[in-house]
């Protein structure tokens, strides 16, 4: 028996939403090839490399559910969508019970995108 009174080995859907999933690897792939244009064109191993369903599977894994693991990716609203997405499975029967959440890392890309959008404060936060 796992948190929530979940049965481990239950087959037990998965649905997260994320906006990055494994977005350090995609910058550690970006800076190589900045830095390297010409090395490792066509590099097949960024694609095994860069999987948003790692998290998940890790989270199956851990708590020991089989059942099936779906993303969603649609920046900010993602978790809530994947949220969205659970409550329907409940709704029209397809599933008695879903784990669902939301997730991202924060890392240079998100900052990156968000100050292209002018979403950042160019001030520090005072503290108190």
């Amino acid at each position: 028996m796992v948190a929530g009174g979940w049965n481990e080995e239950e087959n037990l859907p998965v649905v997260l939403g994320t906006t990055s999933g494994e977005m350090s690897l995609g910058e550690r792939y970006l800076q190589q090839a900045v830095r390297f244009p010409h090395a490792k064109r066509r590099q097949p191993t960024r694609i095994v490399l860069y999987q948003i369903q790692q998290q998940g599977l890790e989270l199956g894994n851990a708590f020991g559910f089989q059942g099936p693991i779906t993303f969603i990716s649609n920046a900010c609203a993602s978790g809530a969508n994947a949220i969205g997405h659970a409550f329907e499975m409940v709704r029209s029967g397809r599933a008695e019970k879903v784990l669902t959440g939301g997730y991202d890392a924060l890392c240079q890309l998100t900052f990156a995108g968000f100050d292209s959008l002018q979403a950042l404060s160019p001030t520090p936060r005072a503290t108190a």
